[in-house]
């Protein structure tokens, strides 16, 4: 090779060697001493890369990296040798691509076009690469064709999980034939979460059947052993491992009741401690009662509408209100004892207590019966030299409504005289006053007829000036007129 206008100096002899570990070897046989300015040519001993950038305006070559050599360093028979750092375009896997760590670039691994490169290289910039993706996943995470290990443990999960055989580098490649698989060994009172329960086997290997997800770990966990007493875990048989984030449910069977129920939710809250434990949990047999209006407990059902078996409380009407069998004197008591049994039926207690009517006693008066029960008839006796009125004797008394009745008491003989006769006096002051007023009407009316008639009379005059109205008196004025005349000529007037 010769500069074209200086070939008369000698031929340029040199080789360039590239190797598959992508070392580059430029060795000189022969340099002839020439004279190059930069008006000439760029002269450089090196590598430069770059890549060209389309834009709507025009085509731009984008220069990247470029490694010079000190020319003074070169002679006849020397070498240079660059060694290939590694960069990402070396890697040609997802994990290590996401995982590497290079001073110079920021991999990224580009699963549509299986390519892993840094921002800047040639790759990048294809159609596929551009196309990607990319997550803010945690490095060796963003791989969708494994499966990988967990970063973020809670404290009680670390160390409590065994890989077999342990994955190194820390991933397992998925593949969905599920041949891909992992044995998993929890230690006491720790079990592999239930989310995963389709992709693990009876021999507790885990399958990795689809990419990108995070290995299971083993939870603390509880081992339900034992059912409740009477009753069940809903959907949950003995033998089950439980996990801490499940909430069971306690059914009791038919006929039973839980008497707390505090105890109707269990939970891991340890490993291997349930709480409520189900061993101690017991549902018992219990009686339904219904809670009537007129009556009362005591003491009060802890569990409103139920006693348990075994429960004994007292059942008492309330006022105006008794047992039938208290009523009618077959039962000294006005309360009843409830004590639940096997047998126990509470069922009418609604319709036990019944509504009645007590009636004060009175002397010389017989009441039959003193408590009537609602719609009982009340009949009255009266004793020798004793009576009621005939409108007394002739009314019905019945009980309508609870409380107290009231009804006449019998009254002796004498008083009935002198009722009698105190009507009597009263008839006759009644006849006085009427006579009386009649009296007092007549004589007002003469009286104003007079005054009426006799206008010129004291009478007239002051019922014409004070008593009669201003159209009366203007009616009679003429008629007053007239008599004053009339006096006057009688008395010798003109």
């Amino acid at each position: 090779m010769q500069i074209a206008n200086q070939s008369e100096k000698g031929n340029f002899t040199f080789q360039l060697q590239l190797h598959k570990n992508n070392d580059i070897v430029f060795a000189y046989k022969e340099l002839p001493v020439v004279t190059l300015t930069a008006e000439d040519h760029e002269n450089a001993i090196g590598l430069s890369d770059a890549f060209h950038m389309v834009t709507p305006a025009h085509l731009m070559i984008h220069v990247y990296h470029k490694l010079d050599v000190n020319k003074t360093k070169i002679q006849s028979g020397s070498s240079i040798v660059l060694k290939a750092l590694p960069s990402c375009t070396m890697i040609k896997d997802c994990y290590n691509c996401t995982t590497v760590t290079l001073p110079d670039f920021e991999c990224r691994w580009c699963g549509k076009a299986q390519t892993c490169s840094d921002k800047h290289g040639d790759a990048s910039h294809s159609k596929s690469y551009q196309q990607c993706q990319f997550n803010n996943k945690e490095k060796g995470q963003m791989c969708d064709e494994y499966c990988y290990l967990p970063t973020n443990l809670d404290a009680d999960e670390v160390g409590r999980t065994t890989y077999t055989p342990t994955p190194d580098p820390p991933i397992i490649l998925a593949n969905p034939n599920g041949t891909s698989k992992i044995k998993i060994d929890c230690a006491t009172n720790y079990s592999v979460s239930v989310r995963y329960s389709d992709e693990m086997s009876a021999a507790d290997k885990f399958s990795c059947l689809t990419g990108g997800i995070e290995l299971p770990t083993c939870r603390k966990s509880c081992l339900y052993t034992t059912a409740p007493t009477n009753g069940e875990v809903h959907g949950v048989t003995p033998g089950v491992t439980v996990k801490p984030d499940k909430v069971l449910k306690v059914n009791c069977n038919i006929g039973h009741r839980l008497r707390n129920k505090d105890n109707r939710n269990i939970t891991c809250i340890d490993p291997g401690v349930l709480e409520p434990d189900p061993a101690n949990i017991k549902c018992e047999k219990h009686c339904t009662i219904k809670h009537p209006h007129n009556a009362e407990y005591n003491p009060v059902p802890e569990d409103t509408g139920f006693l348990h078996e075994g429960d004994v409380i007292t059942m008492t009407c309330a006022d105006n209100y008794a047992f039938d069998a208290f009523l009618r004197g077959t039962q000294q008591n006005n309360s009843l004892i409830l004590n639940c049994q096997e047998d126990s039926d509470f069922s009418n207690l609604d319709k036990m207590c019944v509504g009645y009517c007590k009636v004060a006693q009175h002397p010389n008066t017989t009441y039959e019966p003193l408590i009537a029960m609602i719609g009982q008839k009340i009949t009255i006796k009266c004793a020798n030299n004793t009576y009621l009125t005939q409108a007394e004797v002739e009314k019905e008394y019945v009980c309508e409504q609870p409380g107290p009745l009231m009804i006449p008491s019998c009254r002796a003989e004498s008083d009935q005289k002198a009722e009698e006769s105190s009507s009597t006096t009263s008839h006759s002051l009644t006849i006085l006053l009427i006579i009386f007023i009649l009296t007092i009407v007549c004589i007002v009316g003469g009286w104003v007829l007079y005054a009426y008639r006799n206008p010129t009379s004291p009478s007239g005059l002051f019922l014409i000036e004070k008593c009669r109205p201003w159209t009366w008196r203007s009616h009679t004025y003429s008629r007053h007129q007239e008599s004053l005349a009339e006096s006057y000529y009688m008395d010798g007037g003109i």
